[in-house]
C-alpha cells in the first residue's frame, strides 16, 4: 500500500479543487456505490460489505476494514474538495489510487440522509450524521477500525434528479455491474453483496480464476484460459474465453487499466479481433484483462468517472493487446496447446488443476455431441455435417418445414455449386454467380416464422422432456422479474424456482431442439443490456431476432447438398428480405458482365 494513501485529509488548493469538481456529480445509486467502494479499497480494505435496499434509492451501506479515519479527518472528509490523495498538480497525472478520498462524500451527503461511522488509530470511533449536506451531529461511538457509510433516501431533496432514475431492475443491474467490476479487479479482497437482505455475491479472497467463477458462474468458468504477455513496459494478464463462448454484447468483457475499470472500444476490438475467424463478427468473448502501463503514457482525467481514458500511443497498445491475446489463444488447451513461445506442446500436467478439470469437461461435452444423420443414412452415423447441440439442424426435405410444403421458387431454382469456407453457399443464377450467407439466411427464415407466429398469437410451445433449472446472477434475475410476462409471450413456460433460480419447462415450438438454457441466457442478456423501458413492437422484434440468431445454423459449419438445398427451399417459403434481422446481407450476386470484366474478357 502506497504511503500516499494514508495521508491525513486536508483542504485542497482552490485551483486544484476546480479541476476535479466535474467529477463530483452523483448520477445514480451505482455512482454512490462506485465512489464508496473505491474509497474503501484505497483505504487498504481486505473485506467489503455492500448492502442495498430499494435498488439503491432507499438505502446503500458500504463498510470496510480499512485504516479508517480519526475525528478531525472524518469532519474534513465531508467538506468540499477535501482529499487525502492529491498534493499538487503533478499528482493528477500520476494517479495510483482509485479515487480521491473525500471529494465525493460531500456530493453524496448533499442529496441524501448520510451517516459516516469510522475509527482510525484512536480508541473510540466517530459518527457524523448529515442531512442534505447539513451536519446535524457528531458523536463519539464504539466502532471497530474501518469505515461504514450509510446513504438513505438518495435524491430525496432533488426530485428532478430522482425522476431521471431508470427502472428498478436497471438501477440494480448498474449497481451489480459496479460490484462485479470491483470484485474482478481485486480478487484478494473478500466481498459480500446483498439486496433487500438477499445475498447476491459472497466471494472469499482468492485468485482471479476463483473470482471469475463467482462472477461468471459455473457454465462460463470452464471456458476460461489465461492471457499473459509483457513488452516494453506494457503488461497484460487475465482470463479470456474459448472461441465457442461468446455474447452479442461486451456484457462479460471486463478491462482494467492499472487496476481501474475502463471502457475502450478500440482495446476491446483489439482483443476480439485476435480470434480472427474463430469468433463471429459482432460477438464478444468473456474476458477479465488487466492492462498495466506507465502513468506517463495515459491520461485518466478526460472523463469525470474515469471510465474513459486517453493514450499517448493508442496504436501501440492495440497491437500489443491483439498480439498477446492471439498468442494466448494459440497456447490455449482448446486449440491443442500449440504455439507456445518455445514451440513445445503444452501437456495437461503443466496446467493448473482447475484448468485440467475444465479441459476434461470441455472434451467430455464435445465427445458427447450427437451427429446430424444424413438422409437415408444409418442411425448414429457420423459425418462432416455435425451441429453443436445449441444449434438446430436444417430440415433436409421441403415437407419438414413445420407442415409447410414450399412450392418451387426463386432461390430453390438456383443450382447449388458448392459451399465456400463452410459459411457461404455458391449458386448458379441466370445472371452469374450468387452467394448466400448461410447463417444470415437461416436467421431470416427463423425470424420470419417467429414474427408471424407472435403476431398471430400462435407461439406454440415445445415441452421439455426434463425441465431445465437455471441459476441466474443478480442482473439477469432482475431482468427476468421485470420482463417475465413478456418472455412467456415469446413462447417460454418458466417460473422462479427459489433462491436465484428459475425453471424452464417449455420453449417456442419453432426453436425445438435448441439449447433451452442458452436461449434464455441470450434473451436475458438482451433485456439487461437494453434496460427497463416497456417494449414497443419494434423492441419485441429485437427479442425475436435474438432468438432467431441463437437458434440458427452458424458460419464455419459444413453443410451437405441436401441441407443447402433445404435452406434454399426455406428461403422461398417466407416473405424474403435482403438482410438478416440484424442488417447483414443474406444474398449477393456477381453478374456475368462483372466476372468477364474481371477476367479481361470485356472492357
Amino acid at each position: 500500500m502506497n504511503d500516499r494513501n494514508i495521508h491525513h485529509v486536508r483542504i485542497l488548493d482552490p485551483s486544484l479543487a476546480d479541476r476535479i469538481a466535474a467529477g463530483e456529480v452523483v448520477e445514480r445509486p451505482a455512482s454512490v456505490v462506485k465512489e464508496l467502494l473505491e474509497n474503501s479499497l484505497d483505504a487498504g480494505a481486505t473485506k467489503l460489505v455492500v448492502r442495498v435496499e430499494g435498488y439503491g434509492a432507499k438505502r446503500i451501506l458500504v463498510s470496510d476494514d480499512g485504516h479508517g479515519m480519526d475525528r478531525e479527518d472524518a469532519r474534513l472528509a465531508v467538506m468540499r474538495h477535501a482529499t487525502s490523495k492529491i498534493r499538487n498538480e503533478n499528482d493528477l497525472f500520476a494517479i495510483d489510487t482509485l479515487g480521491f478520498r473525500g471529494e465525493a462524500l460531500p456530493s453524496i451527503a448533499s442529496v441524501s440522509l448520510f451517516t459516516l461511522s469510522t475509527r482510525g488509530e484512536s480508541e473510540t470511533g466517530t459518527r457524523l450524521v448529515i442531512e442534505g449536506g447539513e451536519l446535524r451531529r457528531t458523536e463519539e461511538v464504539a466502532y471497530p477500525r474501518g469505515t461504514e457509510i450509510e446513504v438513505r433516501e438518495l435524491f430525496y431533496n432533488t426530485p428532478a434528479r430522482k425522476k431521471f432514475m431508470k427502472a428498478e431492475s436497471t438501477e440494480l443491474a448498474a449497481i451489480t455491474d459496479v460490484v462485479q467490476r470491483v470484485a474482478l479487479a481485486r480478487p484478494d479482497v473478500r466481498i459480500l453483496y446483498s439486496h433487500n437482505d438477499r445475498e447476491l455475491l459472497n466471494a472469499p479472497a482468492g485468485d482471479l480464476f476463483e473470482r471469475a467463477a463467482a462472477i461468471f458462474g459455473k457454465k462460463v468458468y470452464p471456458k476460461l484460459f489465461p492471457v499473459s504477455g509483457e513488452r516494453g513496459g506494457l503488461r497484460l494478464n487475465g482470463l479470456i474465453s474459448a472461441p465457442d463462448h461468446h455474447r452479442p454484447s461486451p456484457s462479460q468483457f471486463y478491462l482494467f487499466l492499472n487496476g481501474r475499470p475502463i471502457r475502450d472500444r478500440s482495446l476491446t476490438h483489439a482483443a476480439t479481433s485476435a480470434y480472427g475467424t474463430l469468433l463471429e463478427p459482432k460477438r464478444f468473448p468473456a474476458a477479465v484483462l488487466m492492462l498495466e502501463i506507465p502513468h506517463d503514457i495515459v491520461d485518466v482525467n478526460v472523463h469525470p468517472t474515469k471510465h474513459e481514458v486517453r493514450f499517448r500511443d493508442a496504436r501501440l497498445l492495440y497491437r500489443f493487446i491483439q498480439e498477446t491475446v492471439r498468442e494466448s489463444i494459440g497456447r490455449s488447451p482448446w486449440l491443442g496447446g500449440v504455439g507456445t513461445p518455445s514451440g513445445e506442446r503444452r501437456t495437461p500436467d503443466s496446467l493448473p488443476e482447475r484448468v485440467r478439470q475444465a479441459i476434461f469437461e470441455h472434451g467430455r461435452r464435445a465427445s458427447s455431441q450427437s451427429a446430424f444423420p444424413l438422409p437415408g443414412g444409418k442411425g448414429g452415423a457420423r459425418s462432416s455435417t455435425d451441429f453443436p447441440p445449441t444449434e438446430r439442424p436444417l430440415a433436409t426435405e421441403p415437407a419438414e418445414f413445420h407442415g409447410e410444403c414450399a412450392p418451387p421458387g426463386l432461390f430453390s431454382s438456383f443450382p447449388v455449386l458448392a459451399q465456400l469456407h463452410n459459411s457461404y453457399i455458391l449458386v448458379h443464377t441466370p445472371n452469374g454467380l450468387g452467394l448466400i450467407d448461410q447463417h444470415a439466411a437461416h436467421e431470416r427464415i427463423t425470424f420470419e416464422r417467429l414474427r408471424k407466429a407472435h403476431q398471430a398469437g400462435e407461439m406454440r410451445r415445445q415441452m421439455l422432456l426434463f425441465p431445465v433449472r437455471m441459476d441466474l446472477d443478480a442482473i439477469r434475475l432482475a431482468a427476468f422479474r421485470e420482463h417475465a410476462e413478456e418472455i412467456r409471450s415469446l413462447g417460454f413456460d418458466l417460473e422462479e424456482f427459489g433462491g436465484d433460480s428459475i425453471q424452464v419447462r417449455a420453449i417456442p415450438d419453432l426453436l425445438a431442439g435448441s439449447d433451452a438454457e442458452a436461449l434464455l441466457r441470450e434473451l436475458l442478456d438482451d433485456y439487461a443490456l437494453q434496460g427497463g423501458s416497456r417494449m414497443a413492437e419494434d423492441s419485441i422484434e429485437n427479442r425475436l431476432a435474438t432468438l432467431a440468431c441463437h437458434a440458427s445454423v452458424r458460419a464455419n459449419h459444413a453443410l451437405n447438398y441436401e441441407q443447402m438445398n433445404a435452406l434454399l427451399h426455406q428461403m422461398d417459403a417466407i416473405d424474403f428480405a435482403a438482410a438478416c434481422p440484424h442488417g447483414r446481407p443474406v444474398f449477393i450476386e456477381i453478374g456475368l458482365a462483372e466476372l468477364e470484366k474481371r477476367f479481361g474478357r470485356r472492357g
